[in-house]
């Protein structure tokens, strides 16, 4: 059965001199993003774009990066892991006053909403049904831990941060692909959701990834990929007790991503 990490890369990781051992497989990547703010609220008063709420931040996606690795072992569930840095900022914000989980913010400064993360997903692959075509299905648990914060330089009030690092978002996870075998070319796609008032969250991408022939394919393959995805979210605190009762935030952002990794 082929186990193969669904992640967005650009920049392949390899320890030097290290050999999978029987039985176990690894992936290393990394990757550049390319993401745009398709829309969002934070609070009750403030649209993350440049309309649409009674104070508008007009935030910016600034482009990004992944790091991601898989470990993959025979009966218990393979783990992938992939951490994400996503900023998204305005230096210069002239709106309206606006107040977030009791802060009051003159609407006159500049402001950066961080958005990373790291996954921690927890799944299995379906047997090989059909020999002849190279093929995978996964299936598990995702759960998705915010690590940023929303900051503002407010030329009145003084700086002003809302944490939440620390939030967790669990999902299901289902990732499946198929390689080409002329072109030896894979296409894939992966979903991560839970669509829970309160908690909504869904990520969901499709790439496809070229393995380079090169002469040590025995020991491990380069591959060189590029997608699309998708992630959107709405937390509620008022709705989901496990987070403060003040804490709003809807988002949503999308874009290309480009990269490579290396499987042994």
């Amino acid at each position: 059965m082929k186990k193969t990490m669904i992640v967005a890369a650009t920049l392949a990781t390899v320890v030097p001199g290290a050999q999978a051992a029987p039985f176990v497989d690894f992936e290393f990547g990394g990757g550049m993003t390319f993401p745009s703010l398709d829309g969002g609220q934070i609070g009750d008063d403030a649209s993350l774009t440049g309309s649409g709420g009674q104070a508008n931040l007009d935030l910016e996606a600034q482009n990004g990066f992944y790091l991601g690795g898989r470990i993959g072992i025979p009966v218990v569930p393979d783990l992938k892991l992939k951490y994400e840095r996503l900023m998204l900022e305005n230096d210069n914000v002239q709106t309206t006053p606006f107040e977030i989980d009791g802060d009051q913010y003159s609407g006159q400064g500049s402001a950066l909403l961080d958005m990373s993360h790291l996954d921690t997903t927890l799944f299995y692959s379906l047997p090989d049904l059909a020999p002849g075509l190279d093929y995978y299905v996964d299936f598990g648990l995702n759960v998705r831990w915010l690590l940023g914060e929303f900051e503002f330089e407010d030329d009145t009030f003084g700086d002003v941060s809302q944490s939440f690092t620390g939030i967790p978002l669990p999902a299901g996870h289902l990732a499946g692909g198929v390689t080409l075998p002329v072109v030896d070319v894979e296409l894939s796609g992966e979903l991560n959701t839970l669509p829970l008032d309160g908690i909504s969250h869904t990520d969901w991408n499709v790439k496809a990834r070229w393995y380079a022939p090169l002469p040590l394919d025995w020991v491990g393959r380069l591959g060189i990929e590029g997608g699309y995805r998708n992630w959107s979210i709405d937390v509620d605190g008022e709705e989901f007790g496990l987070i403060d009762d003040d804490f709003k935030l809807e988002f949503e952002t999308s874009g290309f991503f480009v990269g490579t990794a290396f499987t042994f």
